[in-house]
């Protein structure tokens, strides 16, 4: 059992929030865990959030600490008192848990998982402005750009357009659930003080010397995206991207998006699930730890071991499954001989330990799955 030992209300503020998803996420990955503010000796597993209130001794096999916004000497005191019972204090991130160590606190018992967020935000669209009417000669090369933006999904980019004659364009891309803004009279006042100043980057694709508005969207801070020529020539390092051909407008824009959605990955997995599987596999650890002299007193394992080795050819040391980071033959065997022998309860600890520490082999992530499979959707790939 997990015992999350919440020291404020879980609907109050932000370490309430920890409590919740934790306790969320625990259950999906089919672990016990309850929340309480009270310690409950029964709990193989304790976990303080925070420390600030938490005692300096502890009651069960394994208790943790959640630390954050150790800034006196106050703070770090108590946590240095606190960790010569608490088996780990968990820091909120690599660069605190250095400044814990300078500081004197001990090494081997600080680790640090990063926070997390909910996932509930989405990037916006970009918003590409076109300031230019349409002639009937086609010199805007209005299709090439609905080309170009058709090559995307519908939400990559929110196009802006002040301009007459974009009737068809505008069409087609709202039909394809494409999103438009669309003013087809120029409005001075709309151009100046809305429309300019919401882009986030400029297009003109024609070869006819150049647009006016160039000079506006460098100053509303748009980047700009035109071909080299005229105007756009006359201030030096005036075209963020320049664009030639339908090929050159096609890579700007895909750049663009792929800079999106590289600067939206760096924090991808700091999802809930990231973060809770983090603290599991800690609190597997340090059980380990604690339990392994306990368990081979008790050879609750050696009994196994003619079966293993004629399983496996060769003797199989208990200490395999039984360390830190056992090997994954052992665990799958361990596993498997503990349920021909009736000890179920055994053979599930060792199947949750193998899905820990080996998450990306998918023979054993099959294996193991098929016995958790509310676990499938949240075990990082």
């Amino acid at each position: 059992m997990i015992h999350i030992l919440c020291y404020e209300g879980v609907h109050t503020w932000i370490l309430g929030k920890f409590a919740k998803k934790m306790h969320e996420y625990l259950g999906l990955f089919a672990v016990d865990a309850e929340i309480a503010g009270e310690k409950s000796p029964a709990s193989s597993v304790i976990h303080h959030i925070t420390y600030g209130p938490a005692p300096y001794e502890k009651i069960a096999p394994v208790e943790t600490l959640m630390i954050t916004h150790l800034d006196t000497e106050r703070k770090l005191h108590q946590v240095k008192q606190q960790l010569k019972s608490f088996n780990m204090g968990i820091c909120m991130s690599g660069d605190h848990r250095s400044m814990l160590i300078r500081a004197g606190l001990p090494e081997d018992r600080l680790c640090a998982v990063p926070q997390a967020h909910d996932g509930a935000i989405k990037p916006r669209p970009i918003v590409l402005g076109i300031a230019s009417k349409v002639h009937d000669d086609g010199r805007k090369n209005e299709w090439d750009i609905v080309k170009s933006l058709q090559q995307f999904p519908p939400g990559v980019f929110h196009l802006k357009i002040m301009g007459a004659g974009w009737e068809k364009q505008v069409a087609a891309l709202l039909g394809q659930g494409y999103n438009v803004e669309y003013h087809a009279a120029f409005d001075y006042e709309q151009y100046v003080n809305s429309f300019m100043p919401s882009l986030d980057y400029w297009l003109y694709f024609s070869h006819d010397e150049g647009s006016m508005a160039f000079q506006d969207a460098i100053a509303a801070d748009a980047k700009i995206i035109a071909t080299p020529q005229g105007f756009h020539l006359d201030v030096l390092g005036g075209i963020d991207h320049v664009v030639n051909d339908m090929h050159d407008l096609h890579m700007t824009l895909h750049n663009i998006h792929m800079e999106q959605q590289q600067r939206v990955a760096r924090v991808s997995r700091w999802t809930w699930a990231e973060h809770t599987w983090r603290h599991l596999v800690i609190w597997d650890y340090l059980q380990n730890m604690v339990f392994r002299d306990a368990l081979a007193e008790e050879k609750v394992f050696i009994n196994l071991l003619p079966r293993l080795e004629q399983s496996v050819g060769r003797a199989l040391q208990y200490e395999m499954v039984a360390r830190p980071v056992p090997e994954m033959d052992a665990l799958v065997l361990a596993a498997k001989l503990a349920e021909e022998k009736g000890m179920q309860q055994l053979a599930a600890q060792y199947r949750r330990k193998a899905l820990v520490f080996y998450p990306k082999n998918d023979a054993l992530r099959s294996m193991v799955l098929q016995l958790y499979p509310s676990v499938q959707n949240f075990v990082p790939a």
